[in-house]
């Protein structure tokens, strides 16, 4: 059975996945919030470091600077390919 939290890690992740194919770069948080019905940005940020020690995502030092990873490809049922540079 998948937790909530782990279904909404899935949901931000495919947000973003689909947000990056569409617009070429990286949402941001307050976008995640409103594209994965979330109210605070600060829970899109528990969940992107989540994702981040999953392995699921890079996180770059500035805004909009992520990479999904293959790991993270898989988990949202994409192919796997380039991670790209942050």
């Amino acid at each position: 059975m998948v937790k909530d939290g782990e279904a909404t890690r899935r949901r931000v992740l495919s947000f973003i996945s689909d947000f990056m194919e569409k617009n070429n770069w990286a949402p941001s948080y307050r976008e995640i919030c409103d594209g994965g019905g979330i109210r605070s940005t600060s829970t899109i940020s528990m969940h992107m470091h989540k994702l981040e020690f999953d392995g699921c995502i890079v996180l770059g030092r500035g805004a909009r600077q992520v990479v999904i990873t293959d790991k993270g490809r898989g988990l949202i049922g994409e192919s796997e390919g380039s991670d790209g540079d942050i």
